[in-house]
């Protein structure tokens, strides 16, 4: 949990509770811990350099989906997952400020 109020509203910690689901609490607001941001920017940095942007938004959905299954692969997602004990190691040391992650 990274502390936003919707991931601490009492209904939402009451549904944790009876799905049984562990949480792991974070520091608040912190990208530093959240891989998927680095992989949503390559995704944005994908459709951006292409040599036609998108003029609309099924064009945009088309863009998202070739890139996504085309550029993103599995060596890239798992680059990012196999990151993260030194992404929680850069805060721990950080004592959970921002780090260059």
């Amino acid at each position: 949990m990274d502390n936003c109020r919707i991931h601490t509203a009492r209904s939402t910690v009451q549904w944790l509770e009876q799905q049984n689901v562990e949480n792991l609490f974070l520091p608040a607001r912190s990208p530093d811990l959240n891989p998927i941001e680095n992989l949503f920017a390559d995704l944005v940095y994908s459709i951006d350099t292409r040599p036609t942007r998108p003029t609309d938004l099924d064009e945009l959905e088309e863009f998202t989906q070739t890139t996504w299954y085309s550029d993103l692969d599995q060596e890239v997602c798992s680059q990012y997952a196999n990151s993260m004990p030194i992404r929680m190691n850069a805060v721990k040391k950080e004592r959970g400020h921002a780090t260059g992650y």
